[in-house]
This record gives structure tokens, C-alpha cells and sequence, in this order.
């Protein structure tokens, strides 16, 4: 009896012009499928966005050597469908990852987040490792640790000046 199997497992890997030359290939039940060149991977902004040419096109990677660098592509096959008619492993959660991007209700869209920055501070009454207590706008009690406050008063400054002052009184 072998204990101890020692193999390696070849994968049929190719590009997208030489696979969609192979019209009647099935794919064994099982059997990974490699598309070296499925897509290009392309360049991203810091906001997350594509990196344009003068002509609007998307700009792919490059390696040292000025070759484009791919995201491979990947099928599985079920040993009866054409290699054609096979998904590419990851287009569900494409699918999926592109509808929720796409859902503007959802959340912000891409280079909005630099426009809603800095637009309004939250402050919980916690800050330095200290509790600061705020009266509010109506001298109806202090907000403390359990209050939300949101402001566009520079309450650094504010929380600044409570300290001087507090530390006038000692």
C-alpha cells in the first residue's frame, strides 16, 4: 500500500484566442480550465478609479518589462458541456460584486468620499482617553459619553478652552 504519493497536477492553461479556437473541446468532470489572459488588470487611482488615457481608455499594469500583467481567468469543467458554455468560476460574484457597487442608494459612489469629508465631526463626549461633559445649546444638562453630538464648530478649539478653564479653577 502507498503512503505517500508524490505528484504534481497540470492545468490546462491558455490564452482567450487559442481557447476560443477549441470549439469542441469538453472539459473532463473536474478539470481546471486557465484563461492566461482573461483580463487586463488596470491601473486605479487613490479615490479608486481607473487611471484614463487622453482618449478615455483604461490604462493596464505593466510589468519592468512593458507587458501588460492579466488577471487569469478560470473554468471548471462538468465533463458534458463545451468549454464555451462553462461560466468563468468567479462570474456570480461578479455579478453580485458589481450590482452592490452599482447600488448608489446603497452607499457613496466612488470620489464622492473626498466630497462628504471634513463636512461635519461627531463627537461622542470621549476623547483623549477623558470624559468632557457639553452643555448644551439650551442649558438643559451636559451631553456625556452616551450622546451623539454633530457639529461644524471647531470643537477642538472649544475643548481646548475647557481645559484653560478648568485648570484655571484649580
Amino acid at each position: 500500500m502507498i503512503n505517500k504519493l508524490d505528484t504534481r497536477i497540470k492545468l490546462k492553461r491558455d490564452t482567450c484566442l487559442n481557447w476560443s479556437n477549441k470549439s469542441t473541446f469538453i472539459p473532463l468532470s473536474g478539470e481546471i480550465i486557465i484563461y492566461t489572459d482573461y483580463t487586463p488588470d488596470y491601473l486605479l487611482n487613490e479615490q479608486g478609479r481607473y487611471v484614463l488615457d487622453s482618449e478615455g481608455n483604461k490604462i493596464p499594469k505593466t510589468n519592468d518589462k512593458g507587458e501588460i500583467k492579466y488577471i487569469p481567468g478560470i473554468k471548471i469543467g462538468d465533463g458534458k458541456a463545451y468549454l464555451s458554455d462553462l461560466p468563468f468560476v468567479d462570474e456570480d460574484t461578479r455579478y453580485i460584486l458589481n450590482k452592490h457597487i452599482r447600488d448608489y442608494d446603497l452607499h457613496l459612489r466612488l470620489g464622492e468620499r473626498p466630497f462628504w469629508d471634513n463636512k461635519i465631526d461627531v463627537i461622542d463626549g470621549f476623547y483623549d482617553g477623558q470624559d468632557y461633559e457639553w452643555e448644551d445649546s439650551e442649558g438643559q444638562g451636559n451631553l456625556l459619553n452616551e450622546m451623539l453630538v454633530l457639529t461644524r464648530e471647531d470643537w477642538l478649539y472649544e475643548l481646548d478652552r475647557e481645559r484653560v478653564k478648568r485648570a484655571n479653577e484649580v
